[in-house]
């Protein structure tokens, strides 16, 4: 049979790892010590109110305001001058009169590249930036809380932008 040191040092060994796997036992809670002080805070749960009535952080909730309407096919109808994409003078009168010029901008694959603002920095943004790689048209797209004079804009400027891509494409 085996000897008995070796059947000792076996039986030894099996009660040891029971002993540690059945105290990492994750399925019970650690039982509490009663000496230990314990500073549990109490939480009442309150239900989540509907989305509709709790506003956001800047006060808008989702019924207030008026979507601004894009109407891009009233707005194609008209017949514009062929542009080519290089043609930066053109293609910014178009927008209008420069008010600022960035040199050290980037475009979106951060490529150097100017940013030229056709707006002033209190108004909806309309920007070209012109870079080697890519030309991009860039305006304030209206939020539905937003005045009506913001949302005229933003619809001026998707018009303005829409003439000039269609330009560009040839249409």
């Amino acid at each position: 049979m085996w000897n008995p040191n070796l059947q000792t040092l076996l039986v030894g060994m099996i009660m040891a790892v029971s002993v540690t796997l059945s105290g990492c036992d994750s399925t019970k809670e650690d039982a509490p010590n009663p000496d230990a002080e314990t500073t549990e805070q109490v939480t009442t749960n309150e239900p989540v109110q509907d989305s509709a009535n709790n506003p956001d952080l800047d006060g808008a909730t989702a019924q207030q305001g008026t979507p601004v309407r894009y109407d891009v096919a009233a707005w194609g109808t008209d017949k514009v001058e062929s542009l080519a994409v290089d043609e930066l003078d053109s293609i910014q009168s178009v927008f209008g009169e420069v008010m600022s010029t960035d040199e050290n901008s980037l475009d979106y694959a951060s490529n150097p590249a100017a940013k030229y603002r056709f707006m002033k920095t209190d108004a909806p943004y309309l920007d070209i930036i012109d870079s080697e790689k890519y030309l991009e048209l860039g305006w304030y797209y209206a939020n539905p809380t937003d005045t009506d004079k913001e949302k005229e804009l933003s619809q001026n400027h998707a018009k303005k932008s829409l003439s000039v891509i269609a330009s560009i494409d040839g249409r």
